[in-house]
């Protein structure tokens, strides 16, 4: 989310000056490229790690198989275990061999076949119904499949933070059944995606994120309605064959063909400008503003502490892009925020309503338990990740938060107000719908 600017004093930005970069040891890869050797979560364990990955793995090969089918055939949804080393399979009817041999693709991973009464392309088919006639259903702010192929999850509009009523919640499973024709409604929660604006960040000026958008991770600056904001950028990307190489960010941050300054240098030219906005899916694609910066965006994003930390920082190459699974465990790393992990995939395909009109569709629902932050203000387009180490793979871009019904202590610059549930783009879901391949090192 954007949070007004405040300025400070400035950091040199040294080696990384806009002008004659030179970055060497890049390399695009397509969006379907390979999984981490070992992907998960820092603070989780080596252990976990290597489970998380073997169990994304087979998850990926699951989800491959059924695209192989008409429709995706009898395919409903998976939920993934890494601690146990497992993943529950749903589906409709009989499961071919195909997805029969990518379940035995690694004997330890257990795979459990659970029968459902509805497939994806249903689920999906049903969403996009509703989607559809949202004005029929006032205060409908999110709806997507659920990862077990029961029925349909459903956000409404929160009334002061607390549960939906029963009254409410009968309502809208009812209104969503008679527009999709009967389908069942499994959950009806309060939900309020925010991408708003906060307060500035405060505390002492860093010596890493701070004045280098080189990185994802990093602070950028935009104005509105004669208002300073600013975001976090998040992945380079490039389209094939061409030299150029882009960063990304969200969609709600600046306007298209507006400029991206740094906030060290509000009154320097800007470092890039805005092509791409693409807000149905709060996307948006950075070029560089001055000649000769072709190279200047990196296949490297800014892990550890927040802007406004004094040591600590570091950079991590980008290997590679992940699939988002249900259970799976995630990491942010906004500007405001710094790196924070153990982010649980709790949904996908879900499509929310920020700014109470605007669809925003096929994002990915992650959560932490009560009062611990997700992401806040200010960390709206930055890096979601998985961490291997010494190296890190992509796997989506900062969206939206639910601050009024999941409340949490912000990481980081502690004067904001953040969430312990958010959505965020999912990553490879928009390069192969913009035609864009990763950049990375």
């Amino acid at each position: 989310m954007p949070i007004p600017f405040s300025r400070r004093p400035v950091l040199s930005l040294g080696a990384l000056a806009l002008a004659g970069l030179t970055i060497t040891g890049l390399t695009a890869v397509p969006s379907h490229a390979a999984r981490p050797a070992t992907a998960g979560v820092e603070s989780s364990g080596a252990a976990f790690l290597v489970k998380h990955q073997r169990v994304g793995v087979v998850a990926d090969a699951l989800v491959a198989a059924s695209r192989t089918l008409p429709r995706q055939g009898g395919y409903a949804g998976l939920i993934t275990a890494p601690e146990r080393s497992s993943i529950t399979l749903y589906w409709k009817g009989g499961v071919p061999a195909q997805v029969r041999q990518a379940m035995r693709s690694d004997r330890r991973v257990k795979v459990r076949v659970a029968t459902a009464p509805y497939t994806e392309h249903q689920l999906k088919t049903a969403r996009d119904r509703v989607v559809r006639q949202w004005g029929a259903l006032p205060g409908l702010t999110s709806i997507g499949p659920s990862p077990d192929g029961k029925g349909l999850l459903v956000g409404v509009a929160a009334e002061g933070g607390k549960p939906v009523a029963a009254r409410k919640a009968t309502a809208f499973s009812r209104g969503v059944s008679g527009i999709t024709g009967g389908v069942a409604v499994v959950k009806v929660e309060s939900a309020s995606p925010e991408a708003s604006v906060g307060k500035a960040s405060v505390g002492a000026r860093a010596v890493g994120r701070n004045g280098q958008q080189a990185y994802g991770g990093a602070r950028w600056m935009f104005t509105k309605d004669g208002q300073q904001y600013v975001c976090s950028t998040a992945f380079g990307v490039r389209y094939p064959g061409t030299a150029v190489q882009l960063t990304t960010s969200a969609a709600h941050c600046g306007s298209q063909w507006g400029k991206a300054y740094s906030p060290e240098y509000p009154s320097s030219r800007p470092f890039a400008w805005i092509d791409t906005a693409t807000h149905d899916r709060d996307a948006s694609i950075l070029y560089p503003e001055q000649n000769g910066a072709n190279r200047f965006f990196q296949p490297r994003i800014w892990w550890g502490p927040w802007v406004g930390s004094p040591s600590g920082q570091k950079t991590l190459p980008v290997r590679g892009l992940n699939g988002n699974h249900v259970g799976q465990r995630v990491c942010s790393s906004g500007a405001s925020s710094g790196t924070i992990c153990d982010l649980r995939i709790e949904a996908t395909e879900k499509t929310i309503w920020l700014s109470g009109s605007q669809p925003v569709y096929r994002t990915v629902q992650v959560s932490k338990p009560a009062g611990q932050a997700v992401w806040g203000p200010g960390d709206s387009g930055g890096p979601v990740a998985q961490n291997n180490g010494d190296h890190v793979w992509a796997n989506g871009i900062v969206s939206a938060s639910d601050k009024g019904n999941h409340p949490a202590a912000c990481q980081g610059d502690t004067s904001r107000a953040c969430a312990s549930k958010g959505w965020y783009a999912a990553l490879n879901t928009y390069l192969d719908e913009q035609g864009l391949e990763l950049l990375t090192q």
